[in-house]
């Protein structure tokens, strides 16, 4: 039993080294790689990033939501233990992060990506607005991600 409590523990991590490590590598690394690209190949490498990104930052999210749930199964015996213990608060605190991380990208999937992708082609004076709104995004969700390993942090001390 302890070998499969391990395993979902280590996919709990790998899911957030993806999700969390890929938002960090595109704005330290890739963004600023992209500045020697002409604008009409950079727009159209950015938009494959974000095709190709997406889809994986959806499978860390139902990992992450899975495997959360089978370790908060294991640890928390009751819901008055979430209410009445540091544990309880810092896992609520956790969780409320986590849901606004995956609202945002909800909201860069299915409403910025779309509209990025549609001004693309008209060659739209908008692109710009509408690509700081996403980077926007992702930086909060990156901070927001770092908060949150820092609270899994003392979860595991709590």
């Amino acid at each position: 039993m302890e070998i499969i409590t391990a395993l979902i523990f280590w996919l709990h991590i790998l899911a957030a080294v993806v999700w969390i490590g890929g938002m960090a590598f595109n704005l330290l690394v890739v963004r600023p790689s992209m500045g020697v690209v002409d604008l009409p190949q950079r727009l159209k490498l950015a938009d494959g990033i974000l095709r190709r990104f997406i889809p994986v930052v959806w499978i860390s999210v139902g990992l992450l939501v899975l495997t959360g749930f089978l370790m908060t199964l294991k640890r928390v015996a009751s819901f008055e233990i979430l209410l009445k213990t540091g544990y309880g608060n810092i896992l609520i605190l956790k969780l409320t992060l986590v849901a606004v991380m995956i609202s945002i990208v909800a909201s860069i999937r299915y409403s910025l990506l779309p509209r990025f992708e549609s001004l693309i082609e008209a060659q739209s004076s908008d692109l710009n607005k509408v690509l700081r709104q996403m980077v926007t995004l992702v930086k909060v969700n990156l901070v927001l991600g770092v908060l949150i390993l820092l609270l899994a942090e003392l979860l595991v001390w709590a």
